[in-house]
């Protein structure tokens, strides 16, 4: 693993030049002279180095846009919601502060609660809104009624190939002699919230279509977890070719890592989202060296 992955500088860079493209296409309200600009971010609890991370972005976006002069003469001034461990109480306590700040005219965030229910709340509000969090939610709760929905967008393209492109990149790297695949079987851990249980259920139905025998169907509580043994001594029992684990949160996808290297199998690991933050090699440094991930 590089210190920084492309597709962390893809994301955080996404999310500063949307902004950017923003300030330079529509003008700031004739009324005010400073801008806000509300984000919904978990900067504390289990997510937080990656909350910190669309934090700066956004800052940076901020920063390049007022170094430029603004827009029309306004400039534009950070407000950050702390969403802290994505619970539906921190996420609305963070949306109707930013939404009673009657500075704030445009809201975004990386991911903010765990179903992006928030999505309502900005419809009612008519508050324009970004997210890049998961693009089926987001996709469910528009789908049913778009005009009711013009003030949101989701920065992301569909998910859907999560749910599949392992498996095939797993054949590939076996059909082209990279690996080997004695077993055709797969153990698959993941974790009690709607991103990472998508994407493991959609896994689970592509490996059995392919023939593959899951050996592991394991789920976690949502939020820290430290001591991934217990399942870990579940995939030792039968050796599966892959190891995956969905849970998108660095810090437990370092310890699930490190834990696995205790003693481990002869498995191609796979980790969801994680490895793409700062704070994931941080822990693991060069041991995630061949760990694939999303």
């Amino acid at each position: 693993m590089k210190p920084k992955s492309a597709a962390s500088r893809i994301r955080h860079m996404l999310m500063s030049t949307t902004l950017i493209g923003m300030f330079a296409a529509s003008a700031a309200p004739a009324f005010a002279d400073v801008v806000k600009i509300g984000l919904l971010a978990p900067l504390t609890g289990p997510a937080a180095a990656d909350g910190q991370e669309f934090q700066r972005g956004v800052q940076m976006a901020i920063d390049e846009a007022n170094a430029a002069g603004g827009v029309a003469g306004d400039t534009f001034e950070l407000v950050v919601g702390d969403v802290k461990d994505q619970s539906a109480g921190n996420v609305t306590s963070a949306v109707e502060r930013l939404l009673g700040d009657p500075g704030v005219h445009f809201m975004l965030t990386g991911y903010a609660s765990l179903t992006n229910f928030e999505i309502d709340n900005m419809a009612e509000a008519e508050m324009p809104y970004m997210l890049a969090a998961t693009s089926q939610q987001t996709r469910d709760i528009i789908a049913p009624s778009p005009d009711k929905y013009m003030c949101c967008w989701s920065l992301t393209p569909s998910f859907d190939a999560y749910n599949t492109d392992v498996t095939l990149f797993v054949e590939k790297l076996a059909a082209d002699g990279k690996i080997t695949l004695p077993t055709k079987k797969v153990a698959i851990i993941s974790s009690d919230n709607a991103y990472s249980k998508t994407i493991s259920e959609g896994m689970k139905k592509t490996f059995k279509e392919k023939g593959w025998t899951i050996t592991v169907d394991e789920i976690v509580p949502f939020g820290e977890v430290t001591d991934w043994r217990s399942i870990l001594a579940k995939v030792r029992e039968n050796v599966p070719d892959v190891v995956i684990n969905t849970d998108y949160l660095p810090g437990n996808s370092a310890s699930f890592l490190n834990q696995f290297l205790e003693q481990p199998t002869k498995s191609l690991v796979f980790l969801q989202y994680a490895p793409s933050v700062p704070e994931f090699v941080e822990l693991t440094g060069k041991k995630s060296d061949g760990v694939i991930y999303n």
